[in-house]
């Protein structure tokens, strides 16, 4: 009998991903360069198509306290419609896109979320700024505040990278 040969990286993590998608993380508690127990929603700024696997840059996402926003914070709510629901989200989310980190796309850092049945990618949605100008200058004030619109910020390979 043969041995049928499994991959290790699950077939939801051989998509590639793209600037603002929004996937569900388990974004590493600050100080720390292993993956946080608690995964959580996370917006993907920035890729390296380069890398296997593909090295994503990602801001930290929260349910918490979302109606204290501060500079670089960019907030995601069902009264935003269908730009909402495209994202993936359920719940009110803000993103602090101050709060950056590059991790390869991998069943240790990224994992489906387990509040939808079978889901089979760590892909929540997409953020479609095309859709609402508001929402767009709404995020593009927060990248600003941010610095992620500076062309002198870390990249895949001089930022800070975890493995």
């Amino acid at each position: 009998r043969l041995a049928r040969q499994v991959s290790k990286v699950p077939q939801s993590l051989h998509e590639r991903l793209d600037p603002l998608d929004v996937v569900y993380c388990r974004f590493p508690d600050e100080g720390w360069p292993d993956p946080a127990p608690k995964p959580r929603p996370a917006l993907v700024l920035n890729v390296n198509d380069e890398s296997v696997p593909q090295r994503v840059e990602v801001a930290y996402g929260t349910s918490q306290r979302t109606r204290n926003k501060y500079a670089g914070e960019f907030e995601l709510a069902p009264r935003d419609g269908a730009v909402f629901r495209r994202a993936g989200l359920t719940v009110e989310t803000k993103f602090d896109l101050g709060r950056t980190v590059w991790l390869p796309y991998n069943d240790r850092w990224f994992t489906p979320p387990p509040a939808v049945p079978r889901a089979a990618t760590p892909k929540l949605g997409t953020l479609d700024l095309a859709a609402d100008h508001a929402i767009k200058r709404r995020f593009v004030a927060a990248a600003m505040a941010a610095g992620v619109l500076d062309e002198e910020r870390p990249n895949a390979d001089n930022g800070k990278i975890t493995e």
